[in-house]
């Protein structure tokens, strides 16, 4: 069995080699001109600024304007969490909360739920509307606008019970984020 031949490198590959071995002898050089005069490897990268393949020098790196060490993840407040506070103020179940039965005071009540699912948790209405057993972003949008409508002073439906309990809930739920 007969080896290969061996493949001859072409003109551009054996120039780019050239230029390759040529900078790794120009940064070998650098490098013992500052050992010889005594500069400590961490020291190098301030002495001189760095050399890109080229030859052209850089200028040096500006210290960065933020640190990552300070910067701490912000909590948000889930779905469930709200359905969970609003269920204790209101004297209701979870399950009652997300069932499809509709009497006044529940439906209220998962108004409030979703207006603050809303405004507490950045979560989309589809979202919001699955969390509460599968319902439409409509309702969820009809419910935001209604308990807006509720807690605003101007408005003629205004309701200072709604209004009262969803301030409440809202200091309640935000207090937890700190």
């Amino acid at each position: 069995m007969m080896a290969a031949p061996a493949l001859q490198p072409t003109d551009t590959e054996l120039k780019a080699h050239a230029r390759r071995a040529a900078f790794r002898a120009s940064i070998a050089a650098k490098a013992a001109a500052l050992e010889a005069k005594g500069v400590r490897p961490q020291e190098r990268a301030q002495a001189e600024p760095p050399v890109d393949p080229a030859g052209l020098s850089l200028p040096p790196m500006k210290e960065p304007w933020f640190s990552i060490d300070t910067v701490t993840a912000i909590k948000t407040l889930k779905v469930r969490e709200i359905q969970i506070a609003v269920c204790d103020r209101y004297g209701l179940t979870l399950q009652e909360l997300i069932a499809e039965r509709r009497f006044r005071p529940l439906v209220r009540t998962r108004q409030v739920a979703m207006y603050l699912c809303s405004a507490l948790t950045g979560k989309s209405l589809p979202a919001i509307g699955r969390s509460f057993g599968g319902k439409d972003h409509t309702t969820v949008l009809h419910a935001i606008r209604k308990v807006k409508a509720l807690i605003d002073p101007d408005n003629g439906t205004f309701d200072a019970g709604i209004a009262e309990a969803v301030k409440a809930l809202r200091a309640e739920l935000e207090a937890r984020l700190y």
